[in-house]
């Protein structure tokens, strides 16, 4: 009869498991549908997610951050955009589609020194994958009417920065701070888990025997008392077992099944089948060792008791009381008239 040994679902190796593999799709998952992400940040230090669309030409961002500005003296950006004055840091222009195409744009964004260009929906749809001309260097990402007529409100008042992450590879856009925290945290639940795994194994190797152990067992052949009338059952197989045939006889003296015993001490427990006792320490699994309840004494202990130890009763004498000398007793002796004595008398 062939034994398994199962791993339940619920032991801390399988949970540990369970939660790197859910933190490994969650991030999958989020990087796969993420495409770009732009966060403005207003005067007020307000803080404003857009969605985005990526380019097929341009420069990837990570974490891009430049001041918003508005394209002019074309708000579409098909003429020369005007680069903003006294300012030297990098900046991000917002233009909206049509007139020319979005590389067109883009190429206007870059010779006027720009480090991105927003290129806003001039109608209500979806988000689209922007299309040009693949020399463009800067970054350049698409986001829908409203989000644009929001940032153009902000462009025109000083101070509004923008940051962009865009996906760049198969990691996707991740906010630099977020992504080494996911990875820690999954290389940190990886390794608990193996942890995890190896302590519950050797947990189950020392509930269990090692095969030239149960080997050393003894056999015997199985036979019938001369009132028996009915062959003993093995309790793993349920069979009944033959006369003559070799059974593994344990501390206990159960017999069992060669080919069942070996396998439910080597993979499962070391304990027999019926009374639940180890092979190897011979106590029972789970049971408890009574001592007796040794009485101390103390202020609140009586006097007398009805019984001790040394086999003293509550109508001994306490040690403390020496016997009466020999002289009282025999003077004692004395004075007390005997039973003849009085019968005399009278």
């Amino acid at each position: 009869m062939l034994v398994r040994s199962r791993v339940s679902w619920r032991s801390p190796a399988a949970i540990a498991a369970a939660a790197a593999l859910s933190l490994s799709l969650l991030l999958v998952l989020h990087v796969a549908e993420t495409e770009a992400n732009l966060v403005l940040r207003t005067p007020l230090n307000q803080t404003i997610n857009v969605d985005t669309a990526d380019a097929d030409f341009g420069s990837y961002a990570n974490g891009l951050r430049a001041t918003l500005f508005l394209s002019t003296p074309d708000i579409r950006g098909c003429s020369p955009i005007k680069p903003p004055a006294n300012f030297t840091g990098s900046w991000a222009v917002l233009v909206q589609r049509g007139n020319c195409s979005f590389s067109a744009k883009a190429f206007a964004a870059q010779r006027a020194g720009a480090a991105a260009v927003i290129i806003f929906d001039d109608v209500d749809e979806d988000l689209i994958e922007m299309g040009g001309d693949s020399d463009v260097a800067i970054v350049a990402v698409f986001i829908s009417r409203d989000d644009g007529e929001l940032l153009q409100e902000y462009a025109e008042q000083q101070g509004s920065t923008v940051t962009i992450w865009q996906n760049d590879d198969i990691f996707g856009v991740w906010p630099t701070f977020v992504l080494p925290f996911m990875i820690m945290m999954l290389v940190t639940a990886s390794i608990y888990g193996v942890y995890l795994v190896y302590r519950h194994r050797r947990m189950l190797r020392a509930n269990r025997m090692l095969e030239p152990e149960v080997i050393t067992i003894p056999t015997r052949p199985y036979k019938m008392s001369a009132d028996q009338q009915e062959p003993d059952t093995c309790a793993v197989c349920i069979e009944e077992f033959a006369v003559g045939e070799n059974l593994r006889v344990l501390p206990c003296n159960h017999l069992f099944h060669d080919a069942c015993i070996v396998p439910w001490l080597t993979q499962q427990r070391s304990t027999c089948p019926i009374c639940k006792r180890d092979v190897r320490t011979g106590r029972s699994s789970g049971a408890g060792v009574s001592t007796p309840t040794v009485m101390v004494a103390g202020e609140r202990t009586p006097l007398l008791r009805g019984s001790t130890s040394t086999g003293q009763t509550a109508n001994s004498l306490p040690p403390s009381i020496p016997p009466l000398p020999a002289s009282v007793s025999e003077q004692n002796s004395r004075l007390t008239p005997s039973l003849s004595q009085i019968q005399n008398t009278v």
